[in-house]
């Protein structure tokens, strides 16, 4: 444990394995969880960290191929997008 504090609302590339120890360590309340793809497209928006965790419990959960690759499409794009910031 490094023991950081954690804003609420900010969002963090972080790895599949990670966002999955959030999800069970209870970072999202029950009641925020979307079930349907179309919920959790819109829980995601365009928010990478949201994405990150929202792949995770997919991949952990119901595996649903479309959805994988939506949020996948994202936080790739979200990369590329900073890596070219960061090159230029």
């Amino acid at each position: 444990s490094l023991g950081l504090t954690v804003k609420r609302g900010g969002s963090a590339d972080v790895p599949d394995e990670a966002a999955a120890q959030l999800l069970e360590q209870g970072w999202l309340d029950g009641d925020e969880v979307p079930t349907t793809v179309d919920e959790v497209k819109a829980w995601v928006g365009d928010d990478p960290g949201r994405a990150t965790v929202a792949l995770a419990a997919e991949k952990a959960g119901k595996d649903r191929k479309t959805l994988v690759d939506w949020l996948t499409g994202l936080i790739d794009t979200n990369q590329a997008d900073q890596a070219t910031n960061e090159g230029a």
